[in-house]
């Protein structure tokens, strides 16, 4: 996989000895970023781990001690564990939503609105069963938000806000929209060049990649990568 919890786990593997190999069928990772950041993190892995870009595993054998894994370029991975990094699904099984009037969306995920209200008017939802961040800082949010809900506020959510990070190696910490339009812009900043980003105590080798309308200059949304970008991503 390519996604965060594939990059996540690479990453902690080969943080503890293990030799990490990482099979991309679509050949680059985190594809709603942008190039820079792809390929700054892509750099990286390769470092650090073995990629197989643009192939697929076509097979999975088990001999009984290690596990054979047959690619689509007629290679052969020899392995003693998988770890199959797929999209997150909600654990929403043992709820019995079937007993009320929650509904769920095409991807399984139950839906809200902006003030967290279900389609069920006695129930709200928050975290990782809405589908709109899994992470505890959007849930922390989406928590407050509820709550003044119930409280009679005019209160809501935008999860693209909050800030996240991905634990990678480098980390990676992003917020606001991502977009993918003509009329957006990205630009690359290079933290060597980046005052901001040494007075958060970032090293020097990382980047920003920021987001705009390119007409109006408006900033849409931020990431960034490399050592600090936790603590970076807060002044942006």
């Amino acid at each position: 996989g390519g996604g965060t919890q594939a990059i996540e786990l690479a990453s902690i593997y080969t943080a503890l000895g293990a030799e990490v190999h990482l099979v991309l069928p679509t050949g680059s990772v985190l594809e709603q970023f942008g190039d820079g950041v792809r390929n700054f993190l892509l750099d990286a892995i390769r470092r650090q781990a073995t990629v197989h870009a643009s192939v697929e595993v076509v097979s999975a054998t088990d001999d009984g001690d290690r596990w054979h894994l047959a690619l689509s370029n007629d290679s052969t991975i020899t392995v003693n564990d998988v770890v199959l990094a797929g999209p997150r699904a909600p654990a929403i099984d043992t709820l019995e939503l079937n007993r009320t009037a929650v509904r769920l969306n095409a991807d399984g995920w139950i839906e809200t609105d902006d003030a967290m209200r279900t389609t069920d008017p006695r129930l709200l939802a928050i975290g990782d069963v809405v589908g709109r961040g899994a992470l505890a800082s959007t849930a922390r949010m989406q928590g407050r938000v509820a709550a003044e809900t119930v409280a009679g506020w005019n209160s809501a959510c935008d999860a693209h806000l909050v800030p996240r990070v991905a634990w990678l190696d480098p980390p990676l910490a992003w917020c606001g929209h991502r977009p993918h339009a003509p009329e957006v812009a990205t630009r690359t900043l290079a933290w060597r060049d980046h005052g901001a980003a040494a007075g958060a105590g970032a090293t020097p080798d990382g980047i920003t990649e920021i987001i705009y309308e390119a007409d109006t200059g408006l900033l849409l949304g931020a990431s960034t990568i490399g050592a600090g970008s936790p603590q970076f991503i807060g002044q942006l």
